[in-house]
């Protein structure tokens, strides 16, 4: 049959698409940058100090990596961010 990929190549292009899928981020760079300092038990005043930004702004993407996580609190977020 033409057209057709061998298995062991499709096999090895399916488990290297599932590893990048697994390794994505649902997080924008910033909001990674976010959640390792809140992993760092940083509060958002010093995360504001660190990045140069305004506290809401910090509590902003402290609400959306809450959303985008689907967790609750900061402890989760921490869980989530450290490897």
């Amino acid at each position: 049959m033409t057209g057709m990929v061998p298995v062991t190549v499709r096999d090895s292009l399916l488990a290297r698409t599932d590893a990048a899928a697994r390794t994505a981020s649902p997080l924008s760079p910033r909001e990674t940058e976010v959640a390792g300092l809140i992993a760092q038990a940083w509060s958002n005043r010093q995360v504001t100090d660190r990045l140069v930004l305004s506290e809401r702004t910090v509590e902003m993407h402290v609400r959306n990596i809450m959303a985008k996580l689907g967790v609750a609190t900061r402890v989760e977020i921490a869980a989530w961010a450290r490897p």
